[in-house]
């Protein structure tokens, strides 16, 4: 399977293209098995999106898949006010970032591209929750375009909603539920797709 690297930058190009269904596979189960293995490192923050992958072109401009790059970014004082307000419904972070990295994966566009009067505030504003409200309605209706696997992983990672008590990486349940519930359909995704074919 291919291996995220990891780069320092202060900005990144949100650059969300269309993947096939075997390299979305492959990038979808990479993103969810480096969550994991990366929560309580400083390569993730707690609220990360698409902009800070990174995937390499080769001289053609086909996106080299063995590639991707992580950027570690600097997060503004007014991200960190939006994302604290979001914890209100949001249980984890981090797992709600992955849930929106893998829908825009799906859409081929960044959800915020997605969103309607219903997910503004009554100023008919974006606003903290807007992102949650986009990204919940997105990974309801998921199911009529992506396999049941991979809408299954993306609205548990978008809900938090993994029947556990604690919604922290630091309890073993929440990691067992996360591994079981979100990368294992991820990787019976990417074994269908790519013939279980390492990259």
């Amino acid at each position: 399977m291919a291996q995220l690297r990891f780069v320092r930058s202060k900005t990144c190009q949100h650059n969300i293209p269309n993947f096939s269904n075997a390299n979305r596979s492959i990038l979808a189960l990479t993103l969810a098995s480096s969550v994991l293995q990366l929560h309580d490192t400083p390569w993730l923050p707690r609220s990360w999106d698409t902009k800070d992958i990174f995937i390499m072109k080769g001289h053609s401009g086909t996106p080299i898949l063995s590639q991707f790059y992580v950027s570690q970014t600097f997060t503004s004082a007014a991200a960190a006010r939006a994302a604290i307000t979001r914890q209100r419904l949001v249980k984890n972070e981090t797992v709600f970032a992955l849930g929106v990295a893998l829908l825009e994966l799906a859409y081929g566009a960044p959800i915020i591209s997605f969103v309607e009067e219903e997910d503004l505030n009554e100023e008919g504003r974006e606003d903290s929750m807007t992102k949650v409200s986009v990204a919940t309605r997105l990974a309801h209706h998921l199911n009529m375009r992506e396999s049941d696997n991979y809408a299954r992983a993306v609205l548990r990672c978008v809900k938090c909603n993994f029947d556990t008590f604690a919604f922290d990486f630091d309890d073993a349940e929440f990691r067992e539920k996360f591994y079981e519930g979100v990368v294992v359909p991820l990787q019976d995704d990417f074994e269908y797709v790519t013939g279980g074919r390492k990259t």
